[in-house]
């Protein structure tokens, strides 16, 4: 894969084009070594967790299409190398978040109650 071309997207951007169901993929506990670093990955690529889900689903019995799939996924990542989020130890850095327990509560409006 070091000398793949990369591509824009790590999923096809129609679906419909992928094959449903191919012949078994030959290794599978590969294609699950493979899945689980780009989950590891996606602590700082948020781009790739869609993609990486779709993947991940795929664990129990992979199919070589599903292994096409994961392939694009590192042909992303080739061109997108650049990208992602960087922690860096910075004396003056203030974490703030905030959460939402609630999300969506209201049944009929969907808001925050």
């Amino acid at each position: 894969m070091s000398d793949c071309s990369p591509i824009p997207t790590p999923l096809p951007l129609q679906p419909h084009h992928v094959p449903v169901q191919s012949e078994l993929f030959e290794n599978p506990k590969y294609f699950r070594s493979l899945a689980g670093k780009l989950q590891y990955l996606t602590l700082t690529r948020p781009d790739i967790q869609y993609a990486v889900n779709v993947i991940c689903q795929k664990m129990h019995q992979p199919s070589v299409s599903d292994f096409n799939l994961l392939k694009n996924i590192l042909r992303y990542i080739k061109g997108t190398v650049t990208m992602g989020i960087n922690f860096s130890k910075d004396a003056d850095f203030v974490f703030i978040a905030y959460s939402n327990s609630d999300y969506a509560g209201c049944p009929r409006t969907r808001r925050s109650t």
